[in-house]
């Protein structure tokens, strides 16, 4: 694996297409780098580490099984194909279960300094408000906020993992924000608060 982990784009297209051909060692290097980015994407919405491991193989397993199929000539980046898959395992579980996935746990946000109650008190009932207001969303926003704000996906990146233009990502991400605002104003927190 090359040192420090950190692939530029063009280098995971590079592995990628290797890996498609049967290049074993070009896939164990994805699988090493991937692992842990495709790990977080399941532990960030289902918050039970053995689920998790089990999307993330399950992951694995089908991006072993397709591998032949991915090209880049079909326009789309190696991350992105990994990520679109992970994002249709993790719709196929939510159906599955048909349960309600909760959002960031407090503890996640919270702040762990014991010397200001208060503020963590504040942090926790702002991040509850932010929960419920991003429950309110339809699952599609809530995915795409996640994505870019917290994950740090690009556009493209987004609109390839949930499979819609990068121009409809920005007014979907637009829109569900502007909701969040008005959501959030119901709770007499601005932005700027959280």
């Amino acid at each position: 694996m090359k040192e420090g982990s950190l692939y530029s784009s063009e280098e995971i297209l590079t592995l990628g297409s290797r890996a498609s051909q049967g290049d074993v060692r070009a896939f164990t290097e994805l699988y090493q780098y991937f692992l842990p980015k495709v790990f977080g994407y399941f532990s960030a919405r289902v918050k039970n580490k053995e689920v998790s491991e089990e999307l993330t193989s399950t992951v694995f397993l089908k991006v072993a099984e397709h591998l032949q199929t991915f090209s880049p000539k079909k326009g789309m980046s190696f991350s992105g194909w990994i990520f679109r898959i992970a994002h249709n395992v993790l719709v196929d579980y939510w159906r599955s279960k048909r349960e309600n996935v909760t959002t960031e746990s407090e503890e996640a946000c919270a702040i762990s300094s014991q010397e200001n109650l208060s503020r963590e008190t504040e942090t926790r009932e702002h991040m509850r408000a932010v929960e419920q207001c991003l429950e309110r969303l339809p699952a599609i926003d809530r995915e795409i906020i996640r994505l870019r704000s917290w994950e740090g996906y690009e556009y493209e990146e987004i609109a390839e993992i949930v499979g819609k233009k990068s121009g409809a990502i920005r007014m979907t991400l637009s829109r569900a924000l502007e909701k969040m605002r008005s959501c959030l104003r119901g709770f007499h927190i601005t932005v700027q608060d959280i």
